[in-house]
């Protein structure tokens, strides 16, 4: 009876561990910003009423900076290219497009953080022979957060420019062709609590646009070159529309508060004491030589208002909740119609604006809607929609182009979260020209595993996007990539060190001439709880072969294991060290002719193990730990240690069994992310979001900032006077003096 009993419990726990990896425990589900599901758990939608739904959070900008906190264009330098993550809240703050010498570009803000404010801004150009856009330019990390983003004619001469506001009140000037920073001043809000957003027209007919902005403190402003600023005290709001809305020869102003501003008079014309809602825009839609007002409620309701009677002169009932309203002609019959985006699951619809009836719809995959745009990107005259999705739930963010003759979605970016691990560049597909690889840590608003992205390293087009790696199962992200032939076949692989089910776990993958990837390795038996946070590929046993290292970090367990390239066997791991692993390095410290195995962990200094026994050599102390990285100028080898407040510390082989420190400087006053050595014994150093160049102990080169994590790999990629690195919401290309 024992034996049967004992058998029913050996085949009980089988099926348990059988169903545990067949049907892994669910993640988290998304929520709205009030915390509530937006999915029931059977996967249908779950919209709310206004009754229903809880307050929600207000978005926030982490971080946010004082006024004149954030570096001027002549402190550090801007990157010159990028490959940007679209992040959460796509176009919350501004989704514009236009077109730059005959293309279409497309600039939207977006942020680093799930329900927070824009915190950067990218630049996308529309390729229409690969169909999809291009990346030409990212924004350094605007801290303050972005208010408004739009393009004005605000440059010499009346040439537009892409202006930047943001909530502390400075305003950023940004060449409309180059993108290059060309000024940044106070705003007339940086004295009054800040900007809530920010319109341009031409308020005096000369040319050139004035900039119209909404304070903190309810005043309205206006100001502009060779203009004469003035100042309106209680208008209040949170948007603004300008157009001729009367028969007077004045430009009016019409704000959300309800209250529709004269720019001659600089007075209020009209008040509607119920206020205009959360939306408004202008347009002429009857022909009548004047622009009527449309203004959306937060819910339900759509007015179009006659501001020269003073009078709302129609209605239209909307679902539910109002996400965004934009103007075009989308069926192109010369009459402008109305879009409307839903602010929860829904879709954008479009109302002919002459008897507000549906004239078609497209669905909208995800939760709520940001911005609207439009743009002819194909060429043939219609234009396709373009709309910001997700800002409004936890889940994935998405900028959708709509293709409005068959109401069918012809694109969507990728949701990719950083911090981008890279770049790292090799033939990866045997042609004999290197590519460049980047990875991200999560994807889907880390909801899914991270993917790996492959660029030419000539042109730095994307070339391919991988599938979510570790089965989308890396649910606490991916900590280490490296460009590895494990087998000793000629093939590079991309070796990533991440988790499967919060169990450590390694893969190779392979990126093939046709763009596609192969899963080519993994680990066999995977650590439990314990993700791996560095990887390597060594011969650890001199039989010609590498062996694959992971180092491991977690509650149940932190050691390094080597791991048969064949099988995926472990073939040893070390003793525990107990402790998050900041970085992993190679080399003989010890001047004896074997590998060594230095492995950083947090808190507990470097821990030096024999790659050939895995038994550990030595200790060095430096709980301040925050990087490591090998120095080649020396033999036996050397270590450099970055540490939590900012020194650089050198240790060196004393002969016996010690690694005392041999030189120490005070590079800069915050943690050192990494530490690359350079040509000339340049050293590259990141720390807090930049990028800095030293020679020797002086600092000859510091970027922008660009996000926690920027920095951490630097390579040239071939182009001489540039090198890139991967940061919170990209790839960055930085031009450097040799």
């Amino acid at each position: 009876m024992g034996m049967i009993r004992n058998f029913a419990l050996v085949l009980l726990a089988f099926w348990a561990a059988t169903a545990a990896e067949a049907t892994p425990p669910s993640p988290r589900q998304p929520t709205n910003a009030a915390g509530q599901p937006v999915r029931a758990v059977d996967g249908k939608r779950i919209n709310y009423t206004r009754h229903d739904l809880k307050p929600m959070t207000a978005r926030s900008a982490p971080g946010t900076a004082a006024r004149g906190a954030l570096p001027r264009a002549e402190a550090a330098t801007l990157a010159s290219w990028g490959y940007a993550a679209f992040g959460s809240g796509i176009g919350a703050a501004g989704l514009v497009t236009t077109t730059v010498n005959g293309s279409t570009e497309v600039f939207a803000t977006g942020s680093t953080q799930t329900f927070g404010i824009g915190t950067y801004w990218h630049a996308q150009r529309w390729n229409r022979s690969r169909n999809t856009f291009d990346t030409v330019y990212v924004s350094d990390l605007l801290s303050a957060g972005i208010a408004r983003l739009l393009v004005a004619r605000t440059g010499p001469g009346g040439a537009p420019q892409i202006v930047v506001g943001l909530l502390n009140g400075m305003l950023r000037f940004h060449d409309l062709q180059t993108k290059a920073l060309v000024a940044t001043t106070d705003g007339a809000c940086a004295s009054r609590g800040g900007l809530r957003t920010l319109a341009a027209a031409d308020l005096d007919g000369n040319g050139n646009d004035e900039l119209l902005s909404l304070c903190a403190d309810d005043a309205l402003t206006a100001e502009g070159a060779g203009y004469a600023a003035w100042v309106l005290a209680g208008v209040g709001g949170n948007e603004l529309a300008v157009g001729q809305m009367d028969d007077d020869a004045a430009l009016e102003i019409a704000s959300t508060s309800g209250r529709v501003v004269d720019s001659a008079t600089r007075a209020v014309q009209w008040a509607w004491p119920a206020g205009f809602g959360a939306h408004v825009l202008s347009a002429d839609i009857d022909g009548d030589g004047r622009d009527e007002l449309i203004a959306a409620d937060a819910w339900y309701w759509i007015y179009g208002y006659d501001v020269e009677r003073q009078l709302p002169s129609w209605s239209l009932r909307a679902e539910l909740d109002v996400g965004a309203i934009a103007l075009a002609d989308v069926n192109r019959d010369g009459q402008p119609d109305l879009l409307v985006g839903d602010g929860q699951w829904g879709q954008v619809s479009a109302y002919r604006t002459d008897n507000r009836q549906l004239i078609g719809a497209i669905g909208n995959p995800e939760h709520g809607v940001t911005q609207i745009a439009t743009a002819d990107l194909d060429g043939d005259g219609a234009p396709e929609l373009l709309w910001g999705s997700g800002a409004t739930s936890t889940g994935p963010d998405h900028l959708y182009v709509g293709h409005w003759a068959t109401l069918t979605i012809r694109w969507q970016n990728p949701d990719l979260v950083g911090p981008f691990i890279g770049p790292l560049v090799g033939d990866l597909d045997g042609d004999g020209i290197p590519e460049a690889v980047v990875v991200s840590t999560f994807s889907d608003a880390t909801y899914g595993s991270g993917r790996i992205l492959v660029f030419d390293s000539r042109t730095m087009v994307l070339r391919a996007v991988s599938q979510a790696v570790a089965g989308n199962f890396a649910w606490l992200g991916i900590n280490d990539v490296k460009l590895r032939d494990i087998d000793g076949d000629g093939r590079i692989e991309v070796l990533i060190g991440a988790d499967r089910l919060y169990d450590g776990l390694v893969e190779a993958w392979r990126f093939n001439a046709d763009n596609s990837f192969s899963l080519h390795w993994t680990n066999t038996v995977r650590p439990p709880g314990s993700r791996f946070q560095a990887v390597e590929a060594v011969d650890v046993d001199g039989d010609g072969r590498p062996e694959v290292l992971g180092a491991a970090g977690g509650a149940q367990g932190s050691m390094l294991y080597a791991y048969d390239s064949l099988t995926g066997a472990e073939k040893w791991r070390t003793l525990n060290y107990a402790g998050d692993v900041l970085g992993l390095s190679l080399g003989d410290f010890d001047g004896d002719g074997q590998t060594d195995i230095a492995v950083a962990v947090r808190g507990r200094g470097v821990w030096i193990f024999a790659a050939s026994t895995a038994q550990l050599k030595a200790i060095i102390d430096a709980p301040l730990i925050s990087s490591l990285t090998r120095l080649d100028a020396h033999l036996p080898q050397r270590l450099l240690v970055g540490h939590s407040d900012g020194r650089a510390v050198t240790h060196a082989f004393d002969g016996g069994a010690q690694y005392p420190a041999v030189q120490s400087l005070q590079l800069v006053s915050t943690a050192i992310d990494a530490i690359e050595v350079g040509r000339n014994r340049t050293w590259w150093v990141a720390s807090g979001g930049r990028l800095m160049k030293f020679g020797r102990s002086t600092m000859e080169y510091q970027s922008a900032d660009y996000g926690p994590g920027f920095g951490r790999r630097v390579d040239s990629i071939g182009t001489r006077g540039s090198v890139f690195s991967g940061g919170r919401y990209g790839l960055l290309r930085l031009d450097v003096v040799p």
